[in-house]
């Protein structure tokens, strides 16, 4: 049933209870309104017949005696005007295209009327959802929808009005491709018809596609850039790694989805924004043939990311052909897909082009000043974004980002801070040092994530420190969430949506019991209490990294004895929190998992995998702390033997906790992608590449079998080699001569359905086997002094 998906994983989570007719009932939705009132029409009716088993009617003219559910406010459909005048209802306070909606409840001379009106179209859809929650006890998440089946709704009593916090609510969706959950580049229209109506449901207004620029070169430059073979890599592509940007499908189906994407957005009252000036990067990189015709100079680098990567380089905007090409991409994605309501632009972020901080500092506003320019000259009024994350990384100072506020016009631009709840260093700043406070027009942001990081996190402290102080101040416009990954964390997505619309809930702690209830029905107590003993290491995400890609540095460049000591200090921190591992390993092995409920399996996985990446890493430090102890003499070469077979434990353990889930196969991931569409034959090396690369290792199951498990062989073959020998003049140093690269040349050779987990024939007793031996591998004997 369109807008409604109550079935995930092949479990379908219904309700079941009588089913009953509503008698007299009609839904009436204005005769001449913007597409969103009609699809909130057809919403309402989709919902009331998957609860009660009855389809309404949808009408344009009311009869004189059906009861009413009326679609939109008193300024698109008479009748609700006329039930102004005639005193049936009060003046509906949803205002003039806001995102305020009521819900409200009438009767006359035994005539029944239910109002959803909006101050839009998308808060009249805000307004239908709100009433199947509140009335329903429908509920709405990522991966699907609850909805009970009841003899009835309750359409009276209803007198509700919903006023936002936030002007703008939003999250973005990124370029990188590994796992089908996780990377929206995976997902074909269905996916992003559920993903827009779930954006809908949980009342935000804004996204973002940073998915890549799809065919807008060959649109923009159609006589220079032609579109790439069906059947063969990117001209562009550079192999083994996140730049290989070779896509599964050909590039117009992708405009073709991408056209689909936005219109569905569109229809239903959704913003997003335009990406515009100095765009060019990993993910939105120069065809090659546009840089053979066109050879557009370069913007001086001295430093940062890209430098060896010509189709990432920024074009030299001092130059007006280089701005001008820069706006026709803008201008050609307006056309084709988009509409210019508002734009977004991340300047020269990630760039250093004098080594001169002042120089440098200098250009990236002359920059914004040029990219502002070109804006008015086509568009006056649009607001437009600043992306914080140059400010981030590499860094701005608070003063720095205050001489950018000098120059922007805060009538129609908005600082777009997504780095609200990232730690502050010596390098950079954040919001409360800006200046922007009840000053200058800004949006509080959640960044969560970097693509690698897909296992339950969250940096909540600082939320609950900063995020008061954007509620507080009126110029704060909007909160977003903006990771590198999606679905990663469900209740960090509950948490983001719930204080988007109302900042009211500003610890985990606090939303779980509503957030359990909600989510696991029955199986609500042990899920919240495993939820909250788990806290304190999904809370450890920064001390305890599950980073794949960190561990093949280590080899390489060795560990300094100033290593040596952060990490026994660091363990000597963690001491207290990795005790209590094998309680919550059993405590989460006891979880209902594999009997029938699609979002305890999955959460479950996610806790399960959590715990297991976090003690690997915690591990892999203790190994590092054993191997300087019996440099020491202090611990014993069968305790480093030990201590490198607990780690390979753990890593095995966490291999077979991601084979019980979908979500971490990337040949289950190749095999959607191939329902979807037909997939280019070289594109299953490009996504090889871009989940093996050491930015984006991850959670995935093809990786450790093929990669992880046999790198960390070599590595722990070649310590026992020097403690057997009692060679302390190689321990712990540069490593760069192990055959590493042996197991990623197999990794490439091997294919991904050769790699594919072995199906499991009970889930359920799996499970609980592999959190038991995790539990066993997690004993540490204390740190010797």
């Amino acid at each position: 049933m369109k807008g409604i998906r109550i079935i995930t994983a092949g479990v379908t989570l219904v309700l079941m209870a009588g089913i009953a007719r509503a008698e007299g009932w009609l839904i009436l939705k204005p005769s001449s309104a913007p597409q969103a009132y009609t699809i909130a029409a057809e919403e309402f009716q989709n919902f009331y017949q998957a609860v009660t088993g009855q389809k309404l009617a949808i009408v344009t003219e009311p009869d004189e005696s059906s009861h009413l559910v009326v679609i939109g406010s008193d300024g698109v459909n008479r009748f609700c005007r006329d039930a102004v005048e005639q005193k049936i209802i009060p003046q509906l306070n949803a205002g003039a295209d806001t995102d305020a909606y009521c819900l409200r409840s009438a009767e006359k001379e035994g005539r029944k009327f239910l109002f959803l009106a909006g101050g839009n179209g998308r808060s009249t859809l805000y307004a239908v959802y709100d009433f199947f929650e509140r009335q329903a006890g429908c509920r709405y998440f990522w991966d699907g929808d609850i909805v009970p089946k009841k003899a009835d709704i309750e359409m009276g009593g209803l007198d509700v009005t919903e006023t936002p916090r936030f002007a703008y609510r939003g999250l973005r969706y990124f370029a990188h491709r590994s796992l089908d959950r996780f990377q929206a580049e995976h997902w074909g229209a269905e996916q992003w018809n559920h993903e827009i109506d779930w954006i809908l449901k949980k009342r935000l207004n804004l996204f973002m596609l940073r998915i890549g620029m799809d065919d807008v070169y060959q649109r923009a430059f159609p006589d220079v850039v032609p579109y790439p073979p069906d059947d063969g890599p990117l001209p562009e592509a550079i192999a083994r790694s996140y730049n290989d940007r070779t896509t599964a499908w050909p590039l117009q189906y992708r405009g073709e989805l991408r056209k689909h994407i936005l219109q569905y957005a569109r229809d239903r009252g959704l913003i997003h924004p335009e990406d515009t000036g100095t765009m060019t990067h990993w993910y939105s990189c120069t065809p090659k043939a546009f840089l053979e015709e066109v050879k557009p100079e370069f913007m001086p680098q001295s430093g940062g990311a890209y430098r060896g990567n010509p189709c990432a380089a920024v074009w030299d905007i001092r130059d007006d052909l280089n701005l001008e090409n820069y706006w026709k991409l803008t201008q050609a994605h307006i056309d084709a897909y988009g509409s210019p309501e508002m734009f977004h632009t991340i300047g020269l972020a990630e760039r250093q082009v004098f080594t001169n901080r002042t120089d440098n500092q200098e250009i990236k506003l002359y920059a914004y000043r040029r990219i502002v320019e070109k804006i008015r000259e086509n568009y006056k009024q649009a607001p437009l974004l600043i992306a914080s994350w140059d400010f981030y990384y590499p860094g701005w100072s608070g003063e720095e980002v205050s001489e950018l506020l000098k120059i922007l016009n805060p009538e129609n631009t908005i600082i777009f801070d997504y780095t609200s709840d990232l730690p502050t260093s010596s390098h950079n700043s954040n919001f409360t040092q800006w200046g922007v406070h009840g000053k200058f027009p800004w949006i509080f942001g959640i960044f969560h994530a970097y693509e690698w990081q897909s296992d339950l996190r969250g940096n909540y402290d600082n939320i609950r420190e900063r995020m008061p102080v954007a509620a507080a101040d009126p110029m704060c416009k909007g909160f977003v969430y903006w990771p590198e990954n999606s679905h990663s964390d469900s209740l960090i997505l509950e948490f983001f949506t719930k204080n988007a619309w109302k900042p009211d809930t500003l610890t985990p702690e606090e939303l779980l019991p509503e957030f359990c209830r909600d989510r696991y029905q029955a199986a609500a107590l042990p899920m919240q209490a495993a939820w909250l003993a788990n806290l304190p290491l999904i809370k450890a995400h920064k001390e305890m990294p599950f980073a794949p890609h960190r561990f093949v540095n280590q080899v390489r460049n060795g560990v300094s004895p100033k290593k040596v000591k952060a990490k026994r200090a660091l363990c000597k921190k963690l001491a207290s929190l990795v005790k209590d591992i094998p309680a919550l390993c059993r405590q989460v092995a006891d979880l209902p998992y594999g009997k029938g409920n699609a979002f305890v399996d999955r959460d479950a996985i996610d806790l399960a995998r959590t715990i297991a990446g976090r003690v690997y890493s915690y591990a892999l430090d203790r190994y590092i702390v054993t191997q300087d102890e019996w440099l020491q003499g202090k611990s014993s070469a069968a305790e480093v033997k030990a201590a490198g077979e607990q780690c390979a434990t753990i890593l095995t353990a966490l291999r077979d906790i991601l084979a019980l889930h979908d979500d971490y196969s990337m040949n289950s991931s190749m095999a959607k992608l191939k329902a979807i569409h037909p997939v280019n034959p070289c594109f299953e090396q490009a996504l090889k590449g871009n989940a093996e690369n050491g930015y984006c290792r991850s959670y995935i199951y093809e990786l450790f079998n093929d990669y992880y498990l046999p790198q960390l062989a070599v590595y722990i073959n070649w310590v026992d080699s020097w403690v057997a020998a009692n060679n302390k003049s190689v321990a712990m140093k540069p490593a760069k001569t192990l055959p590493m690269q042996l197991s990623v040349d197999a990794f490439y050779a091997k294919p991904l359905v050769e790699m594919a987990s072995p199906k499991v024939k009970n889930s359920q007793e799996a499970y609980c086997a592999v959190m038991e031996r995790l539990a066993v591998a997690c004993s540490w004997t204390a740190l010797k002094e």
